[in-house]
């Protein structure tokens, strides 16, 4: 299989799993008898090591050249880790599974997206029409197991989590992919140049907030609407229409890039954010609250898409794969770390209705710091460097 197609089945099977996993983890730990608490706690631990691990392993493999046999290693060992959650543990023990869990599968996305951007080279704004496998295998696993979960029970989550893991793993073991990693170049320069890049340090520090906002919606929106008495099988409609949205987005990204400046397309990403979540509070309509997740192809999809690409123009190309890891940690790390333990804490003192509008706040404190430290960047990212590659 060649390297677009491999890289389109394993954002397809990868997202897939996320597709269990981010809507319906939370049902089976509360179904298992966790607290709203301890189920923070746990997920919180998902970003604690997304934010230091998978740059661990990008710094190694670029000094190495071995991000792609990193890659598929990593890709083995999540589905193992995973299917671990399936033993009768208490939580202390459910905790230790969810952390070798979160550090075995940390780095698949940095490394994968490195490989995407290597492959692509001047052609890079056709990244989200590779990346849409991800968004369409997201909304494949979200409707499935959300009506399955109602039928069948909490057991489908690991069922299919790691039916979709395993086949990502086959993926990767068995497709042709790039190595991302540069040789002959001075990695202490390129660090050099990166910290001093401050326009993308402020850019890091406002996404740091706007990610950090969402730790409400991705803990509790599945719980929120039960609590609103609304079942499962519209949850999993909401969590899919809004992938739809992110589809969509993806799909016409070269157009976008070609029509608006990549700075106004990453500020009114971060402002659909804060509407967003104070729009959840405003109804407790089922279909006004599917409808309200169709801002999710602006708040992730263009978000994400806008955020990426400025990483990779931004960062030297001998740090691709780090670039990548470094904006994980910060987005997906750092602030779902807090974002996460924060709403896990507050959810037992504050209505999720008050946890909502407070995060809607924080929010559009990112999107405002963004406005006020960003310089203008190109629409269409420059080349791909012309240095060799392994």
């Amino acid at each position: 299989m060649g390297g677009e197609r491999t890289l389109r089945a394993f954002y397809f099977c990868y997202f897939a799993a996320i597709g269990v996993t981010e809507p319906f983890l939370p049902v089976f730990f509360r179904d298992r008898g966790l607290s709203l608490a301890a189920i923070g706690g746990l997920l919180a631990l998902l970003p604690a090591i997304q934010a230091t691990v998978p740059f661990a392993f990008t710094v190694w493999a670029e000094a190495r050249g071995i991000a792609r046999g990193l890659f598929r290693t990593a890709a083995a060992g999540t589905v193992v880790a995973f299917l671990a959650f399936a033993l009768p543990a208490p939580a202390w023990t459910l905790a230790a599974v969810m952390a070798a869990y979160a550090a075995i599968k940390s780095p698949l996305i940095p490394f994968a997206n490195a490989m995407a951007f290597s492959l692509l080279g001047a052609g890079r704004e056709r990244f989200g029409r590779l990346r849409v496998f991800g968004s369409l295998g997201y909304i494949v696993a979200a409707v499935t197991v959300g009506f399955a979960l109602e039928a069948a029970g909490a057991g489908v989550v690991l069922l299919g989590g790691g039916l979709a893991l395993l086949a990502a793993a086959g993926v990767a073991a068995a497709g042709r992919l790039p190595e991302p990693t540069l040789k002959g170049v001075h990695l202490r320069e390129a660090w050099g140049d990166l910290l001093r890049n401050r326009a993308l340090c402020w850019f890091l520090a406002a996404t740091f907030l706007v990610r950090l906002s969402g730790g409400t919606h991705l803990t509790f929106f599945t719980l929120y609407l039960r609590e609103a008495g609304i079942g499962e099988a519209v949850a999993g409609v909401a969590w899919a229409v809004g992938v739809a949205a992110e589809v969509a987005v993806m799909l016409a990204w070269p157009l976008l890039l070609r029509r608006f400046p990549l700075r106004g397309l990453l500020a009114v990403g971060f402002g659909a954010t804060a509407v967003r979540w104070a729009a959840v509070t405003l109804t407790a309509n089922p279909a006004g609250l599917v409808l309200i997740q169709t801002l999710h192809g602006l708040t992730f999809g263009v978000t994400y898409l806008a955020s990426v690409h400025l990483m990779d123009t931004e960062t030297p190309p001998a740090l691709r794969a780090s670039g990548q890891a470094l904006y994980a940690a910060v987005a997906f790390g750092l602030a779902g770390l807090l974002g996460n333990g924060l709403a896990g804490l507050l959810a037992e003192r504050v209505a999720l209705t008050t946890l909502f509008r407070l995060s809607s706040l924080v929010a559009l404190l990112g999107t405002a710091l963004y406005l006020a430290t960003s310089r203008p960047v190109a629409a269409v990212p420059a080349p791909a460097s012309s240095l060799s590659r392994r």
